[in-house]
């Protein structure tokens, strides 16, 4: 996924895998090894990196690379009787989007082996997908069926921009 995103935004660029952990990729970008690499900004945060000599950061924008189904969210399992304890201790935003996206990626049928991300906020549904690149939808979620419904709309407009592109020869 990440790779096929990147693609799009560097269509020239040479792709090669780069084995290793963060600080030995970092090294690698940094001797001319390799020119560019995409980085979790979590983990780097994670890692205490905020710069490293001979190589410049640069954030990548939603607009510009869509994660992952659920990135970021942070899932707690535990036994039924100390589920009370963590009641109204997780985000309710973070709670929708990931119902949103995960409705998505049911619906799509898709999994890990098909290069498609999903962002959900604001009422909004971002998708990438290697076939139709970045595209923006509105979600109702006032209720699980406007979910369904609007997620199906999605799917039907990913679809048809696959159906048209591939009826162009592209």
């Amino acid at each position: 996924r990440r790779r096929a995103q990147a693609k799009r935004m560097f269509p020239k660029a040479v792709w090669t895998e780069i084995r290793g952990n963060v600080q030995t990729r970092l090294k690698k970008i940094a001797t001319g090894q390799a020119d560019a690499t995409v980085l979790a900004a979590a983990g780097l945060a994670r890692l205490g990196i905020e710069e490293w000599e001979g190589v410049t950061f640069r954030h990548l924008t939603f607009d510009e690379m869509i994660p992952a189904v659920g990135q970021g969210a942070i899932a707690i399992q535990t036994k039924t009787e100390h589920a009370a304890f963590f009641e109204g201790k997780f985000d309710s935003e973070t709670g929708l989007a990931l119902e949103v996206e995960r409705m998505f990626l049911v619906a799509l049928g898709g999994g890990c082996h098909t290069a498609f991300g999903a962002h959900y906020r604001d009422g909004r549904l971002m998708v990438f997908h290697e076939d139709t690149g970045i595209c923006d939808f509105p979600v109702d979620v006032s209720n699980q069926a406007a979910i369904r419904d609007s997620i199906a709309h999605v799917i039907r407009e990913i679809r048809r921009d696959r159906s048209a592109d591939s009826e162009n020869g592209e």
